[in-house]
């Protein structure tokens, strides 16, 4: 009984979710041949992609989600998603290989956003003396 169960214990397979951080830096995202890959951004988001992808990889963005399905196998290329309501750039370099390993859904956090640095005030003092007249 024991054995059995030590078995079932380890036979069910345990999903992960890869956490990234966005630092402005081009984050890589593998792809495997035919299976589909989730990429929690966080953010509604547009994405721009190369001519070179057409046909190699479906992308679709929906919900703060970014949904990749590679084709065919392709070298690491450049993706852009924007954020629609900020405007702001991620940027992704994908690639897809042959495998059939499953892949964990990615999720990409944020660094906290630090307040502007507050400019120290400086006391303005009036001058008494009339400005020249040119």
């Amino acid at each position: 009984m024991k054995p059995v169960l030590f078995a079932l214990l380890f036979s069910f397979p345990a999903f992960a979710t890869e956490v990234v951080q966005w630092e402005n830096i081009p984050l890589p995202v593998t792809l495997h041949v035919g299976q589909e890959r989730i990429v929690d951004v966080g953010k509604t988001v547009r994405i721009g992609y190369p001519a070179t992808l057409e046909g190699k990889v479906r992308l679709q963005s929906a919900g703060g989600k970014v949904f990749l399905l590679a084709n065919t196998a392709f070298p690491a290329t450049r993706i852009q998603l924007r954020d629609t309501s900020s405007g702001e750039l991620i940027l992704l370099d994908i690639q897809a290989t042959q495998s059939t390993s499953p892949l964990e859904p990615v999720q990409i956090s944020y660094a906290p956003q630090t307040p502007a640095a507050t400019k120290a005030s400086v006391p303005v003092t009036a001058s008494t003396e009339p400005l020249p007249v040119l």
